[in-house]
């Protein structure tokens, strides 16, 4: 191997590296340059192939979180009204169960009537 010697190297979707280009020997900087410009130009079009799946994979990815996060705050909220719906129907029976241990004979607070439309009040009295 001649010296100096320079390797140029790209990412190969992950699974190591590729070498592009091997550069042994001197070389002027322009000569360089040219070299570098000519190794781009040759292997752009897959660099940016590359870059645009990359690109693509990390949107999908934050599409996914994103929605992974709207379907788990969906999934509270149900479970929040599910929840209240419970107390709110704990209650209720709460309530119709003290309501009835309060007034045992009340037939759901119908006013008794007599035929001489006078109705009776709590007492069994006669109101006009």
């Amino acid at each position: 191997h001649t010296f100096p010697f320079l390797l140029l190297l790209a990412d190969n979707k992950g699974k190591g590296m590729n070498i592009i280009d091997l550069i042994q020997g001197y070389l002027s900087p322009d000569g360089l340059l040219e070299r570098f410009i000519q190794c781009t130009d040759k292997h752009h079009s897959k660099v940016q192939e590359i870059f645009f799946k990359q690109q693509e994979a990390q949107q999908l990815l934050q599409l996914r979180q994103q929605q992974d996060l709207e379907y788990e705050m969906a999934l509270a909220a149900d479970r929040e009204k599910e929840l209240l719906q419970q107390a709110i129907d704990q209650s209720l029976l709460d309530f119709q169960q003290m309501d009835i241990k309060d007034n045992p004979n009340d037939d759901n607070n119908d006013v008794n009537q007599d035929p001489n439309n006078a109705t009776n009040d709590d007492h069994g009295n006669v109101v006009t």
